[in-house]
C-alpha cells in the first residue's frame, strides 16, 4: 500500500488562530446578558442555544488541533457542568500573549518554545498552589453543610439561580431552582448524605425525569412515586387506583420471545393429539406463573420483554394487570427500591422465597403525562412501615396487608420523579440539560475538602461570581511578580503576564456584554482591583446585566472548586499544545489496475502525447 506523508509545522500562531475562531463564536454568549446562537447540527436539526460546549460540538471541525481542544473543553464541561466559554477565553488569551512574546522577544526557535513550556508547567504545579490558592482562601466562603439546613438550602438556591441566570425569566428560574432543591433535600434527614444524593441523582437523572410538552415550565412538579414509562397491556382491567398493590418483576428470559429458555427441546407432532400436547406443554410455564401469582395475591406483572398471548389471556382472566417492555433502568431501580429479585426461570417460583420476589406498593395507578399514559407506583410512607413491621414474618399466602420491612432505600431521590414541562419537546430537553448542569455544579461545590484541610469534614466552598475569582488571582499574581521581579526568569515572567491577561479577559468580556460596555477597559478593572486589594476588603465581581460592581454579600456565587479545575485544565492543555511541533498528514495513494495502465498507454500512443489522469 503506497502512502504520501507530509509534515506540517505547528506554530503558536496556528494554535492561536484555531482558538480565536472558537472564541469568536462564543464571545457574545458569555454572562447573564449573553445572546443565544442559532445553528444547524450535523444531523440537520435547527438549534438555539447559548451553551458553549454545545455550540462547539455542533461545528464540523476536521482540524486535528481543533478536535483536540474541543475534546478537552467537553471533558471539563461534562464534569463541572459549566465553564466552556471561560475555558476558550483563558486559552485564547494565554496563547495570544505567548505568540506575541515569541515574535517580539525570543523568536520561533524550538529551544525558546521548550523554555516557555517549562515555565507553564512551573505555573501549573507550584504557582497555583503557593500563590493563587492562599489569596482565594481569604476571599471565599467555607461552611459546614450539616450545621444549618436552612443556610445550606439557601446557598444551593443561589448557586442554581446563578447557573440558570440569563437562560430563563425570573419566575421560571425561581420555580426551577425551588423544584431542584426540593427534589434533592426532601426526605434527606442528614445533610451529611447530600454529596451522595447529588451523585446518585446525576447518574440516574434521565431515569428520574419525565418530559411533558405543550405546558408552561412553571407547571413542572415533583411526583412522589415511581413512574414506569409504559402503559398497562390490559388497560380495561387496570384499576384507576389500587391500594397496597403486590407486583413481581418478570425477566425476558422467562418469556418465549426473550430468545432464551431454561431447557432446549425439539418435539415431533405426528397427530392432532400430540400437537395439542405440545401446545399444552408450552403453556405450562405461563399457567404455573399465574397460579403462583394468584396464590400470593399478586396484582401486577412488570416484564422487560414481550408478553405472549397465552400469558396475557391467563392474566386477563385472573384479573392481573400486565406491563410489558419495561426499560431495564426502571427494572433495576425497582429491584433496588423494593429489595426484590426478578423471576427468570420457572424454577425461581419454587426455589426462591416468595417475599423475595414480590414488591409491595402503597398505590398503583395510571396517570396521563402530556399525551401518554404511564403506570405509577408509590412507596409506602415511613410511619406506615413502622406500624406494619409485625407482618414481616407472616407467610405470604396469609397476608392481606403489606410487607414493609424491605423497601427502605438510602437515596430518597430515587423514590420520586421530576416532571419537566415545556412548550415543546426541545424546550423540555433544554430544561433537563440545564438542571443536569446545575446538579454537576452542586457536585463540584460539595467536593472542596482539599482546598482547606482545617475545614469541617462536610464542607462546601463558594466565591462571589462576576469575575471575582479572576480579579483575586490577578491581584495575587501581580504582587508575586513585583516581589520576585529579580528572581523570575524571562520565560516565567512572560507566562505570568499571559495568565494575568487571561484573568483580566473575563471581567472585560462580562462588562462588554453588559448594558455598560464602555466600562470594559483594562485601566478601569485594574484600578478597581488595586483599590479593593489595598483597602484589605474582599474583592467583588461585576453584575453581568448592569455592569455595576456586586456587593460583598451578593447572591451571584459559583463553586470555587470549578474555577480552580478550570484553571488547571487550561494550563494542562496549554502544555500539551506547546509540545506539538508538527502534524503528519498521511494520504493513501490508490494504485491503478493493469487494465487502467494499458488504457493509458493506448491513449498516449494514438494521440501522440502523454495523457495524465487525475
Amino acid at each position: 500500500m503506497n502512502t504520501n506523508c507530509k509534515e506540517h509545522i505547528v506554530e503558536v500562531r496556528s494554535l492561536l488562530s484555531v482558538c480565536r475562531s472558537f472564541d469568536s463564536l462564543l464571545e457574545k454568549t458569555l454572562g447573564p446578558n449573553g445572546k443565544s446562537t442559532l445553528l444547524t447540527t450535523p444531523t440537520g436539526q435547527v438549534l438555539i442555544t447559548h451553551v458553549g460546549c454545545t455550540i462547539l460540538r455542533c461545528m464540523n471541525i476536521r482540524h486535528p488541533l481543533g478536535s483536540m481542544i474541543i475534546k478537552s473543553i467537553a471533558a471539563h464541561h461534562n464534569y463541572t457542568g459549566d465553564g466552556s466559554k471561560t475555558f476558550v477565553l483563558y486559552l485564547t488569551s494565554i496563547l495570544a500573549s505567548i505568540a506575541d512574546s515569541l515574535e517580539n522577544r525570543f523568536g520561533f526557535g524550538s529551544e525558546q518554545r521548550y523554555l516557555l513550556l517549562s515555565a507553564v508547567h512551573y505555573m501549573r504545579v507550584h504557582l497555583s498552589s503557593d500563590v493563587v490558592l492562599p489569596a482565594l482562601q481569604r476571599n471565599c466562603v467555607v461552611f459546614d453543610i450539616s450545621e444549618n439546613r436552612n443556610v445550606t438550602m439557601t446557598t444551593m438556591h443561589n448557586l442554581v439561580n446563578s447557573c440558570l441566570c440569563g437562560k430563563y425569566t425570573e419566575i421560571i428560574r425561581n420555580h426551577l431552582c425551588n423544584l431542584l432543591i426540593d427534589f434533592l433535600c426532601t426526605g434527606l434527614s442528614d445533610f451529611r448524605n447530600l454529596p451522595a444524593e447529588v451523585s446518585v441523582c446525576i447518574d440516574n437523572f434521565n431515569l428520574l425525569c419525565i418530559d411533558v410538552d405543550c405546558m408552561l415550565p412553571v407547571s413542572s412538579y415533583i411526583y412522589k412515586g415511581v413512574i414506569i414509562q409504559r402503559d398497562c397491556l390490559n388497560f380495561n382491567h387496570c384499576p384507576a387506583e389500587t391500594s397496597h398493590t403486590r407486583f413481581i418483576l418478570l425477566h425476558n428470559c422467562f418469556t418465549k420471545t426473550g430468545g432464551k429458555s431454561e431447557v432446549s427441546s425439539t418435539l415431533e407432532a405426528k397427530d392432532i393429539l400430540s400437537l395439542n400436547s405440545i401446545f399444552l406443554w408450552k403453556g405450562q410455564c405461563s399457567t404455573a406463573l399465574v397460579n403462583w401469582a394468584e396464590k400470593n395475591n399478586v396484582n401486577l406483572i412488570l416484564s422487560t420483554g414481550s408478553v405472549d398471548d397465552m400469558l396475557h389471556t391467563l392474566c386477563l382472566k385472573a384479573g392481573i394487570s400486565v406491563v410489558q417492555f419495561v426499560d431495564i433502568e426502571d427494572f433495576e431501580r425497582l429491584k433496588m427500591l423494593f429489595h426484590i429479585a426478578a423471576i427468570e426461570f420457572i424454577s425461581d417460583l419454587y426455589e426462591v422465597k416468595s417475599e423475595d420476589l414480590i414488591g409491595c406498593s402503597e398505590v398503583c395507578n395510571t396517570q396521563v403525562f402530556g399525551q401518554k399514559r404511564f403506570v405509577c407506583l408509590k412507596l409506602p410512607d415511613q410511619h406506615l412501615s413502622d406500624t406494619l413491621k409485625s407482618y414481616a414474618q407472616t407467610p405470604c399466602e396469609n397476608v392481606t396487608g403489606l410487607q414493609m420491612n424491605r423497601h427502605i432505600c438510602a437515596h430518597p431521590c430515587l423514590k420520586r420523579q421530576l416532571v419537566i414541562c415545556g412548550m415543546s419537546a426541545g424546550a423540555c430537553q433544554q430544561i433537563r440539560l440545564d438542571l443536569l448542569y446545575a446538579l454537576k455544579m452542586l457536585r463540584v461545590w460539595l467536593d472542596s475538602k482539599w482546598l482547606d484541610p482545617k475545614a469541617p469534614h462536610y464542607s462546601a466552598v463558594h466565591i462571589t461570581g462576576g469575575g471575582c475569582f479572576e480579579m483575586t488571582c490577578y491581584g495575587a499574581l501581580e504582587d508575586f511578580m513585583k516581589q520576585n521581579a529579580g528572581q523570575l526568569g524571562v520565560h516565567a515572567t512572560v507566562c505570568c503576564e499571559a495568565l494575568c491577561n487571561a484573568f483580566l479577559a473575563v471581567p472585560l468580556r462580562l462588562l462588554h456584554n453588559s448594558f455598560q460596555p464602555s466600562l470594559a477597559t483594562v485601566p478601569y478593572i485594574r484600578e478597581r482591583t488595586k483599590s479593593q486589594h489595598t483597602s484589605g476588603a474582599n474583592i467583588s465581581g461585576y453584575d453581568g446585566y448592569s455592569g455595576c460592581q456586586l456587593p460583598v454579600d451578593a447572591s451571584v456565587i459559583e463553586p470555587l472548586m470549578s474555577k480552580i479545575l478550570l484553571l488547571d485544565h487550561v494550563l494542562e492543555l496549554t502544555e500539551q499544545l506547546l509540545r506539538i511541533d508538527s502534524l503528519l498528514h498521511v494520504k493513501q495513494l490508490v494504485q491503478k489496475s493493469v487494465c487502467e495502465e494499458q488504457t493509458v498507454h493506448s491513449l498516449s500512443d494514438t494521440s501522440g502525447g502523454a495523457v495524465e489522469f487525475a
